[in-house]
């Protein structure tokens, strides 16, 4: 029962501990918008936290004994999970910190001492005990798969924030339970047992490592290159595909499965793929190499992230030390792990242009796996395995040639500059002139979206292009305005649509990325050469509305063309927010278009809860059309219907019963589903 006991509380410790991680940052959003540095300066944070907990698990928890079940009702005072702050567009670091200290900090810090203090438990066990308790960290990591993956599919498509945060509290009383429950059966007895009395006593001798013991030194390493890896591994695949929610789920899920294959005597899987280690790095390499988008590219490289964990966590696993001496193995470990995610999370942008810190971690796990593991080498290329040898030779040659002929890549564009902030990776590329383009072409691509496209040649550089081309829409709604118009734009780019404007108008931007402006003004042409008086405001285009008495005659939020949607910018309060902000008779523009999301069924589910009218349209952009073929989605909202109608003569699609669009639930700031509009995009007839 005990054993039970104490594998129920780990798992739902850890359950706990990484479902509090997306609510919080939910909770979030209101006051601090949807700025990348949020989610950067949380995950530091938390892995601080996750830091401190090991450090009082290694320091205090065998003084405080029984005392350690009080420790556990501080976070009481927390529930139920809630956030209240000033507004602050520019999302400030202190104010940031502070407000996950007020709020968050007491709970996830006790949370995080679970697994260390239960195993100390464990080895501190009056009663005899046959398990070995290093396994149940390969618990804990499963309670945080569980909820890694239970989140997005089963907790926010179906609850809303209140809700989940009261559930959440009962589940935490439900760990205070389970935390009684453990104590009681195990009994565990201090001050410290000996290891030599621990030997003695004989349930924890199998738990003794096989190779000996580990240093400090090397556990710090091991978790510091898995947490760097982790970190990295996300960013590359973000840079082709998006940084939409599966990109985060995929490669954290296999860090936290990779804990569970190797920390239990019976793994021999680490051992087995270790003998592969140079072949695995040398497909890393060329992975990295090779710029290609192919889903198969993405998929190896997942397979690499997670046979690297595999070794690396397993050689963590058998340089353990004995139990009695496990504090400091898990101190040591969350101190790498929290030094690996703040390098790279932190200090590689400020380093590096692009996703350098990756070859440069395998150079060091080819020194590393070669120190350590030379003999699985030599022994599986020796000369009476010449089979072997040959096997493994064509088979990585015939991987290799085949993923250079499918890649794919195209070296067309040349790179002018690549700009890496804690947004991500903006490149300026370069194509040469062809037919359609005399003069050649610029493009600014953000991670894998194109936000601006410009013609290089003094005839068309004024021309409004790609989403901004007079058939695609906008030139139409432009064109229901009268003179001297006060127009607000949520989104720069390259500054595209200024040249939709006039003498006389006047141009607000509201950009999140405080260095967008740089580059559009260095390398595009389209900021100086606006018609209108151009205004440029920096921090959360929300944020900064919601704070403002302006009015504008058209509102145009032009932020969901990129892979990860900012949703706070498209729930019911924003919409309130946006319709606040307009003149009588102004229009808001709702740029949609996007590769993953058919966003416009939740945005007529906001607009009949709030009784404003709007149409849509869809344009299918072609080759004579344009440089770039592309369709683009607009829904135009006003406050009277009458103001919509001109649009509709020119074959706009009005929001209603036969507008073909999914229904949908309104996304609020409590509830936020965006599997709904990924399902519709995926199911969606091809056209439409």
């Amino acid at each position: 029962m005990g054993k039970l006991l104490a594998h129920l509380m780990v798992f739902l410790g850890a359950f706990l501990l990484f479902g509090m991680e997306p609510v919080t940052g939910r909770l979030l959003v209101p006051y601090f918008g949807g700025a990348v540095h949020i989610w950067l300066v949380c995950l530091v944070y938390f892995q601080f936290l996750l830091l401190l907990g090991y450090l009082y698990a290694h320091l205090l928890a065998r003084r405080l004994a029984g005392r350690h079940l009080l420790v556990l009702l501080l976070p009481l005072v927390n529930l139920p999970l809630q956030i209240q702050a000033n507004f602050s567009p520019t999302a400030e670091t202190t104010a940031l910190l502070a407000t996950l200290t007020r709020h968050i900090a007491l709970p996830f810090t006790v949370l995080s001492t679970t697994v260390v203090v239960t195993q100390l438990w464990v080895v501190q066990a009056s009663a005899r005990l046959t398990f070995n308790p290093y396994h149940l960290y390969a618990t804990s990591n499963a309670g945080s798969l569980a909820a890694l993956l239970g989140y997005p599919l089963l907790v926010e498509p179906f609850f809303g924030l209140k809700v989940q945060s009261l559930a959440w509290s009962g589940g935490y009383v439900l760990y205070l339970l389970a935390a009684v429950g453990v104590w009681r059966h195990l009994k565990p007895r201090f001050p410290d047992v000996s290891p030599r009395e621990a030997k003695e006593g004989g349930e924890e001798e199998a738990a003794a490592p096989a190779e000996g013991k580990g240093g400090g030194t090397f556990w710090l390493l091991l978790s510091f290159l898995t947490s760097a890896l982790l970190v990295t591994v996300t960013n590359l695949i973000a840079m082709e595909i998006g940084s939409f929610p599966l990109v985060w789920v995929l490669p954290l899920a296999l860090y936290l499965a990779s804990f569970i294959i190797t920390f239990r005597d019976t793994d021999r899987f680490s051992l087995q793929v270790m003998y592969l280690w140079p072949e695995v790095i040398i497909l890393a390499f060329i992975l990295f190499l090779i710029p290609a988008s192919r889903w198969i590219f993405h998929l190896l490289l997942l397979l690499v992230f997670f046979v690297l964990c595999v070794m690396i966590h397993g050689d963590l696993y058998r340089r353990r030390p004995h139990p009695s001496r496990l504090t400091g193995f898990y101190l040591a470990v969350a101190l790498g792990g929290f030094l690996g995610g703040m390098a790279v999370t932190l200090g590689a942008p400020l380093v590096f242009r692009e996703i350098y810190e990756y070859p440069l971690m395998l150079v060091f796990l080819t020194v590393f796996f070669g120190w350590r593991y030379h003999r699985f080498v030599l022994q599986s290329w020796s000369v009476r395995s010449i089979l072997v040898v040959v096997s493994r030779l064509g088979a990585a040659g015939a991987l290799y040639t085949m993923l250079f002929l499918v890649s794919g890549a195209n070296f067309a564009g040349e790179k002018k500059e690549s700009h890496r902030n804690y947004y991500g990776v903006s490149r300026i590329l370069d194509y040469p002139p062809d037919r359609d383009a005399p003069g050649g072409v610029r493009i600014l691509v953000h991670g894998s979206t194109i936000h601006g496209l410009q013609y290089r040649d003094r005839e068309r550089e004024k021309w409004p292009t790609m989403y901004y081309h007079p058939k695609a829409g906008l030139a139409e709604v432009m064109e229901l305005l009268p003179g001297s118009r006060r127009i607000a734009v949520l989104g720069l780019g390259t500054a595209t649509f200024g040249m939709l404007t006039a003498p006389g108008d006047t141009l607000t931007y509201y950009e999140i990325d405080p260095d967008m402006e740089k580059l559009a003004r260095r390398w595009f042409t389209y900021l100086d050469n606006t018609p209108a008086r151009v205004r440029l405001v920096t921090g959360d285009g929300r944020l900064n509305l919601q704070g403002s008495r302006e009015t504008y005659d058209l509102l145009f939020v032009d932020a969901f063309s990129g892979d990860g949607i900012p949703t706070h910018l498209l729930t019911k309060e924003a919409l309130e927010i946006y319709r606040d902000r307009l003149a009588p008779r102004g229009l808001l523009i709702l740029h949609l278009t996007n590769r993953y999301y058919e966003l416009r069924g939740v945005v007529k589910a906001i607009l009949e809860v709030l009784g404003l009218p709007a149409v849509t349209k869809r344009f299918i952009m072609k080759s004579e059309d344009t440089y770039l073929p592309l369709a683009t989605v607009y829904l135009v909202v006003a406050r009277d219907s009458q103001e919509l109608k001109p649009l509709i003569a020119k074959g706009w699609t009005p929001l209603g019963p036969s507008d073909g669009l999914p229904r949908a639930k309104p996304w609020t700031d409590d509830y936020i589903n965006v599997l709904a509009p990924a399902a519709a995009k995926l199911l969606a007839p091809s056209g439409s």
